[in-house]
């Protein structure tokens, strides 16, 4: 567990590449390599310091982690010795026979849960069979859970993908999620969209995946998954971003969070709080939407479409110098998450880049 008054998390995701040899048309990383890495000992480090801070699952992902092996091999290794859960996400494109899943899975035993990405954006280029292969496989080597993680646009699109694993519906669990629209490709990944959910606190919820934070392979720390879209951009100065551990141990980022309003905000408040910003601001509508856009697909979509804009920052910050959302902040911790509250000296506006 860790240290009293510390962020507790359910898990932690850990990017161990951006290189992807899928490249779907809504994915940020869409099939490039970028040269972000971490030596595959410093990747096990990073995993190791989150097990010993309390963290009791580690979730590799990436890009594609099965395109760095070796390192994917090394941290899953490294977590599985420190008695945490070891996940990992994958496309299955390396599943090309039968004897291919077994050879990989075998060589990662201490693998207890497959997170398999299948939709029709990944179904364009990886067969479904290379899917069937890796589950398969999985069985055999005891993997205990296998999730297959569905990103839709629509009702008819998951309908048609639940379909394809009928035979396996007893034995695998599904995470079913609409697409958070890459910038670059909004307008046509929102074609076919279902509806959208208007900037309204009722159609968001409070709890969201703060509870799994995000190392990336260059070891910047954010809040959530949210850090995958750091791949293309800069993306320190939103309130998601935690630091970097190349200049601060896990632990220590840690401490200096926990005393962040706006990431205690976000743990606290999730998107529904986010949506109390357009209450106070109606025009923060117009510098979140890029061209075409008339709502959001999910809480997630939202958070991160409003915060990575100055104009959502700024609303924020003027959100945050309220004393009662500082002690709301206070009672959801102690009650809700069963952390110490805050300090009393809350910063009206912390410095997310953790520069001092």
């Amino acid at each position: 567990m860790p240290a009293p008054g510390l962020p507790r998390f359910k898990s932690l995701l850990v990017s161990v590449t951006e290189a992807c040899n899928v490249g779907c048309a809504h994915c940020g990383f869409i099939g490039s390599k970028r040269d972000r890495e971490a030596e595959p000992e410093e990747l096990a480090d990073w995993v190791g310091q989150a097990c010993d801070y309390g963290v009791p699952t580690i979730i590799f992902t990436g890009g594609e982690p099965f395109m760095r092996f070796a390192a994917l091999k090394q941290s899953v290794a490294r977590a599985a010795e420190r008695g945490a859960g070891v996940g990992c996400f994958t496309s299955s494109n390396w599943g090309t026979s039968p004897e291919a899943a077994r050879d990989m899975l075998r060589q990662l035993p201490g693998l207890t849960h497959l997170y398999l990405s299948s939709d029709v954006f990944h179904q364009r280029r990886v067969p479904y069979q290379n899917v069937y292969n890796v589950i398969e496989a999985a069985f055999e080597q005891g993997v205990k859970t296998i999730t297959i993680c569905i990103t839709y646009t629509n009702t008819q699109e998951l309908e048609a993908v639940r379909a394809e694993y009928a035979r396996y519906a007893r034995r695998v669990r599904f995470y079913e999620e609409r697409v958070i629209p890459n910038p670059y490709f909004a307008a046509r990944v929102l074609r076919n969209q279902s509806s959208l959910r208007a900037p309204t606190p009722e159609e968001y919820e409070c709890s969201c995946w703060t509870g799994t934070p995000m190392v990336n392979p260059d070891g910047d720390v954010f809040s959530c998954h949210i850090a995958k879209a750091a791949a293309h951009h800069d993306f320190r100065e939103v309130p998601h971003y935690l630091g970097s551990l190349r200049e601060l141990g896990f632990q220590a980022l840690m401490e200096r969070a926990s005393q962040r309003a706006d990431y205690q905000f976000l743990r606290t408040h999730g998107p529904r709080g986010v949506a109390e910003l357009f209450k106070r601001n109606p025009d923060l509508i117009q510098a979140v939407h890029s061209p075409g856009r008339s709502g959001f697909t999910n809480g997630c979509d939202m958070c991160f479409s409003v915060l990575a804009t100055e104009a959502g920052r700024t609303a924020l910050k003027e959100h945050l110098a309220s004393r009662g959302v500082q002690e709301s902040i206070d009672i959801r911790l102690t009650l809700q998450l069963g952390e110490a509250p805050m300090a009393e000296s809350i910063p009206a506006a912390p410095n997310p880049t953790g520069t001092s």
